[in-house]
Parts: structure tokens; C-alpha cells; sequence
């Protein structure tokens, strides 16, 4: 039987042989006429038989190894088969399980980050209140601070308290319908009444500068009433432009109207005769 060249070579690369038999280009009766070439040859027939009997035996063991070696090689190889479904059906069970637990670490990270979240916010709000309750307090002493310096006339403390307050309340602009603030707004407005009130009569009671020396005393009291005068200006300013324009319009009018008068007198007394001005001195002269 003569086998494909590729067969063959495949055969050769896996079975290495050198055994004449085993080549591709035997022949069966070239081999019998090489080894029995005339009759006399003939007699060593049964040797050489006993030889190929010999051959053929061991062939065939080797044949009977090698199949069941193939077979053991295949009922290990459908064991290893097996196994390794086996295997891959716990890999396949594990991935499974591994991606559920992944799945449930997911929703709860996502819980643990919407707590976090939630915290964060709490923490944040809980910051806002502590510092509202912070500038509320402060804001309730310097109003309490304030009242207690408007009633002693400690206009330069008053000054910075009410500065103080005027900053703290635009903390509490959202805040206007609270009670508390509402209070503390009345309480605030009617202590800058007083304030204005206080500095308005303050600079009533000085009245025109032509009139200091006989208001004051002596020059110690003149400074006094001046230094009571600039720290009632820093009120003033704390106060707001409105009450300082107000203030300098009424004390330009008090100072202009004693001007006034004196320009008024002093015109009558030209209108009159000059026998009235010199007491009538002239004519008798």
C-alpha cells in the first residue's frame, strides 16, 4: 500500500526509524529476491522466518504497549477533561459570586458616600449655626454694650460698638423676620435716636461760636466741651451720612442765623438819622 509523501513524512517526523521495512519505497520483492537471491538461499529460510516471527512479535507488543498507552493516554486525557469543566464551572461559580459581591460593595460604597455626603452637609450646617449663635451672642453683648455707653455718654466707645453692631447685623440680613433680631433691630434703632438726640442737643447747647466765651467758663472747659464735640463727631459717622448732613445743616443754620441777626442789626443802624447813630452830638456842635 503505498501512503501520500505528506503522510509518510509526518510518519517519519514521528516515528523515527531505520529499519528497511519501514521505509516508503520498499518492495516486498526486491527485499525476497536480495535476501534469497537462488535455491541454495532457500535453506536458510527458517531462520530468516524465525527472525521476522520474532519481529513481527515484537512489533506487535510494541503495537499492544503503544494502544494501551493511547488508551490510558485518552481515559487521562476525558479525566483531565473533566477536570478542567470541573474547574472552569468553580472559576465560572467564583466569577459569579466575585462579581456579586462587587456588585453589593458597590451599593455600599454608594450608601457609605451618600452618608458621607449627608454628614458633610449636617457638618457644614452645623458650622453655619455655630457661627450664627457666635455673632448672635456678640451682637446681644456690643447692642448691651452699646445701651449701657449711650446712657454714660462714652461717645468714643459708642462709636466703635455701634460700628461693631452696623457690621454684625449685615451678617443677619437673611434673618429679618426672626424674632430675636427684630428685638435687637428696635433695640439698635432706638439707641441711634438717642445717640442723635444726645449729640444734637450737645451741639445746641455750644450754639453759635461767637457765644463760646460766655458759655464756657474758662479755657480747660472749652476744651472739654470741644474734645466731648469730637468724639460726638465719631458718632456721627457711625451714624451715617444722613444724620451728618443733617447735622452740619442744622449747625450751619444755627451759626449763619446769629450772622444774620448781626448783619440785620447792624443795617437798622445805618437806616437810622445820624443825630440818633451819635446821640445828636453833631448838631449841638
Amino acid at each position: 500500500m503505498q501512503l501520500p509523501q505528506g503522510v509518510e513524512a509526518a510518519i517519519s517526523r514521528v516515528l523515527p526509524s531505520d529499519d528497511v521495512l519501514d521505509r516508503p519505497e520498499f518492495d516486498c520483492v526486491e527485499f525476497i529476491n536480495r535476501n534469497f537471491p537462488d535455491e541454495q538461499s532457500l535453506a536458510d529460510i527458517e531462520p530468516f522466518v524465525s527472525r521476522l516471527n520474532g519481529r513481527m512479535k515484537e512489533l506487535d507488543e510494541n503495537l499492544s504497549h503503544a494502544s494501551q498507552e493511547q488508551s490510558l493516554a485518552a481515559y487521562q486525557a476525558l479525566a483531565d477533561l473533566k477536570e478542567a469543566q470541573q474547574a472552569v464551572t468553580q472559576l465560572y461559580t467564583k466569577i459569579h459570586d466575585i462579581r456579586g459581591k462587587a456588585e453589593q460593595s458597590e451599593v455600599m460604597v454608594q450608601e457609605i458616600c451618600r452618608d458621607i455626603k449627608q454628614l458633610d452637609y449636617a457638618k457644614r450646617h452645623l458650622q453655619t449655626t455655630i457661627t450664627a449663635l457666635k455673632r448672635l451672642h456678640m451682637l446681644v453683648t456690643a447692642v448691651d454694650q452699646l445701651e449701657y455707653m449711650t446712657s454714660q455718654r462714652l461717645y468714643k466707645e459708642a462709636a466703635s460698638l455701634l460700628e461693631a453692631v452696623n457690621s454684625l447685623f449685615t451678617h443677619f440680613e437673611g434673618f429679618t423676620k426672626v424674632g430675636k433680631i427684630l428685638d435687637l433691630q428696635r433695640t439698635v434703632n432706638a439707641i441711634r435716636a438717642d445717640l442723635e438726640k444726645q449729640i444734637f442737643g450737645d451741639f445746641q447747647v455750644v450754639g453759635p461760636l461767637a457765644t463760646l466765651d460766655s458759655i464756657a467758663k474758662d479755657d480747660d472747659e472749652m476744651q472739654r466741651m470741644f474734645a466731648n464735640l469730637a468724639t460726638a463727631c465719631l458718632i456721627v459717622s457711625a451714624l451715617g451720612n444722613d444724620t451728618r448732613k443733617k447735622l452740619v445743616h442744622t449747625w450751619c443754620v444755627d451759626q449763619l442765623a446769629v450772622r444774620l441777626s448781626i448783619l440785620t442789626t447792624f443795617d437798622m443802624t445805618l437806616d437810622q438819622p445820624y443825630e440818633k447813630q451819635f446821640g445828636g452830638s453833631a448838631a449841638s456842635s
